[in-house]
């Protein structure tokens, strides 16, 4: 289902699509990277912005593009869809008979240029899509074979003398004559990250708007381009408390959001101990898949064991999650500690105990909880904190007799690390799970390591007076 509230199209493709005179855009890419999607998706803003669409098809009939785009059918009646490939030209309002007198096959140049001007001549704003731009000059050529002259300039100076908008559509990413000659050029790609596909769009050139960021990340789930901006963790200015989502069975407790459930198993086992490792560039960005976890377990009414990363304080810790579950459940449920770096480096080395007498301390407040709310137990562990304190081995066989332990007493514990430490190596394969958060042109994205999956692409919506978190995945 659309939602109107989705800005579907980078800000600076949408800025130039709403210029107040003609330009054109080139939109180039290999099979399969999304070209048709985007042309639709450039169509659709046509009709908020009161241009009137009209696209140009020689690969895809009109009955396809339903199948196909299902989302597009709320549109069709204001879209003209024009088959290239000698198949009805279909108006909303024209009969059958004008239908079949209007079948459209581009012979030769003039032949072109008449339709294009039949289309916009009582048109004061419209916006042509050429999908694809290759076959209509391969058509052309193969019926003028003699004939040299290049017909983009011819276009492109008609686009300005007539203030409409034409976009081209091509299969390939060489550089050509007309590169030249349009007012944009954006590249979609298809590329591998991680060993997962993801997809790219670059605006490489775009004549009168700042191009403030050259590429974006994209979707085409459910059939809609959609792209991914810059992402902002902004904490909501209404505070509500949200409906907590119960276990799914009595060997699961649910992540909070519904999107991560579904691609973890219905959520986390219990037992289980699940590592969330952390790109560079990464600050409280990770708040949005960690709040709504540890949210859901409180107002559960459930214990919370936190051993929090060095630059959050339990003042702060608290104050992020007051709002959310109230302030007397955060005393009854919840106990959070923060060792402090400079105390670590203060510490003498003698008077450090062994990693076993904290866990031996963190453990007292877990079966505290046990006692007092049953099972499981959330233990949120920032490793950070403790690889300062503790030599690598004697903590990797600490946590080893900590995860026995968890399996054995239902309890979960969810461990963030920053990437590229020796430790996760170690700890990946004692893990139930191994998640990384990362960003990509930007966006923030999430993908399973254990369990491997695809990578999604993180959505977070403050309005709902709630950290509302989606995983929208790439595909």
């Amino acid at each position: 289902m659309e939602n109107n509230d989705i800005d579907y199209l980078p800000i600076e493709l949408n800025k130039f699509l709403n210029l107040p005179f003609g330009f054109s855009l080139l939109v180039k890419g290999l099979a399969g990277t999304g070209k048709t999607s985007l042309a639709l998706a450039i169509l659709r803003q046509a009709i908020k912005t009161n241009n009137i669409p009209i696209y140009i098809s020689t690969r895809i009939m009109p009955n396809l593009i339903k199948l196909q785009y299902p989302w597009i059918k709320k549109y069709l009646e204001d879209i003209r869809l024009i088959d290239a490939s000698n198949v009805d030209l279909m108006m909303p309002t024209q009969s059958t008979i004008q239908s079949i007198k209007n079948r459209l096959k581009f012979q030769n140049t003039p032949d072109f240029f008449i339709k294009i001007f039949e289309f916009t001549e009582n048109i004061e704003n419209c916006t042509i899509v050429i999908d694809s731009w290759d076959a209509v000059i391969e058509t052309i050529k193969a019926n003028e074979p003699k004939k040299d002259e290049k017909i983009e300039p011819i276009l492109t100076e008609l686009v300005r003398q007539h203030n409409f908008k034409l976009v081209f559509i091509l299969e390939k990413y060489e550089s050509s004559f007309i590169d030249y000659l349009v007012d944009g050029v954006i590249n979609l790609n298809n590329i591998r990250y991680n060993n997962r596909k993801i997809r790219t769009i670059e605006i490489q050139k775009i004549r009168g708007i700042e191009n403030t960021q050259p590429e974006y990340l994209f979707t085409l789930h459910n059939a809609q381009f959609r792209f991914f901006p810059r992402f902002n963790f902004d904490f909501p200015e209404i505070l509500i408390k949200p409906e907590s989502i119960p276990d799914p069975d009595k060997n699961v407790v649910s992540t909070g959001m519904r999107d991560f459930d579904n691609i973890s198993d219905g959520g986390l086992q219990k037992g289980s101990w699940n590592l969330i490792e952390i790109a560079h560039g990464i600050g409280e960005e990770f708040f949005s898949i960690i709040i709504p976890v540890i949210v859901n377990h409180l107002r559960l009414n459930r214990g919370l064991v936190a051993i929090l990363p060095e630059s959050i304080s339990p003042t702060i810790f608290n104050q992020y999650l007051e709002g959310f579950v109230g302030g007397e459940r955060l005393k009854k449920c919840v106990s959070a500690i923060n060792i402090g770096l400079q105390e670590n480096i203060l510490m003498n080395e003698k008077e450090r105990t062994p990693p076993e007498d904290f866990f031996k301390k963190i453990n007292e407040k877990v079966s505290y909880y046990n006692e007092k709310f049953g099972f499981p137990v959330l233990i949120f562990l920032g490793l950070g904190s403790l690889q300062h304190i503790y030599n690598e081995n004697d903590l990797i066989r600490s946590i080893a007799k900590e995860i026995a332990l968890s399996r054995a007493g239902n309890n979960i514990a969810i461990v963030l690390t920053q990437e590229h430490q020796n430790i996760i190596n170690s700890l990946s394969h004692m893990v139930s799970t191994h998640w990384k958060l990362d960003l990509i042109n930007k966006a923030l994205v999430l993908f399973g390591i254990q369990p491997e999956t695809e990578i999604y692409s993180i959505i977070s919506n403050p309005s709902k007076g709630y950290i509302y978190t989606k995983l929208i995945p790439i595909v």
